[in-house]
């Protein structure tokens, strides 16, 4: 099983690549394991022993239609509907198989660690539902 979320932000987010890395590397400094942060401009790579999980930074301009069609269909009668149908940027959380659950916990981690982000919205791909 691999794991997918979306982290929504609002349209006007700073939020970079970069920020995403300097978080991560911050959280992870003390861990032991063989952990590597590869990125490109819109893209970063976080690899713990041999599995990966990848966050890209996403502004297209589809983006802001789909945060609408999940608003619809996801956010219910949660007071920030509105903020999420207006969210123009997302951070989109993919990773490899995990069949034996060993990396769940970073996964979880690591999209906490996202949601932090002002204006913030994690969707959580396996429960298809807003979890902040």
């Amino acid at each position: 099983m691999s794991y997918q979320a979306f982290i929504l932000l609002p349209s006007d987010s700073d939020a970079s690549i970069e920020d995403v890395r300097r978080i991560l590397r911050d959280y992870y400094s003390d861990d032991v394991r063989d952990i590597t942060f590869n990125d490109n401009e819109n893209k970063l790579t976080v690899t713990i022993d041999d599995w990966d999980l990848s966050i890209n930074r996403n502004s297209k301009p589809h983006v802001i239609e789909e945060s609408r069609e999940m608003a619809d269909k996801f956010a219910g009668q949660r007071p920030d509907k509105n903020e999420i149908a207006s969210s123009g940027v997302r951070l989109e959380v993919s990773t490899d198989d995990d069949n034996n659950m060993d990396y769940f916990n970073d996964y979880l981690e690591i999209i906490e660690k996202l949601g932090n982000f002002k204006g913030a919205k994690i969707w959580e791909g396996a429960q298809s539902e807003f979890i902040n």
